[in-house]
């Protein structure tokens, strides 16, 4: 996982294997080790969740994280991380509906760029 903030500074969170389960399994998020990272970790709590949509809702929330938070993801109860959240510019005082991931600049702050990249081991 690739950040960048406003301020141009980069961050990063690396896995040991990154994997996406098929549509039976509503495209569980399965997830390798954490392996290291300057912004922390803000997505192995969401490993082995389905992904949630506005109208798929799987995670565990009372509710629809996808709706209360902006963005489809692999929400559990709802999120540390979700980098489909609202395009909010930086910092924001709305909580955790921007590109957000919680283990670097927090729930009030969107990054400007995210990029998960993946490639065959």
């Amino acid at each position: 996982v690739d950040l960048r903030d406003f301020d141009n500074n980069y961050l990063f969170a690396t896995f040991g294997s990154f994997k996406i389960a098929g549509e039976t399994e509503k495209y569980k998020l399965i997830l390798g080790a954490f392996v290291n990272s300057t912004a922390g970790d803000s997505l192995t709590i969401h490993n082995n969740m389905p992904f949630t949509t506005q109208d798929r809702d799987n995670d565990q929330y009372s509710g629809n994280c996808a709706t209360s938070f902006k963005g489809a993801w692999w929400y559990k109860d709802c999120h540390w991380s979700n980098l489909n959240g609202l395009y909010l510019r930086g910092a924001h005082e709305s909580y955790a509906d921007g590109v957000n991931w919680k283990t670097g600049r927090g729930h009030k702050y969107s990054y400007k760029m995210a990029e998960m990249k993946f490639r065959p081991v």
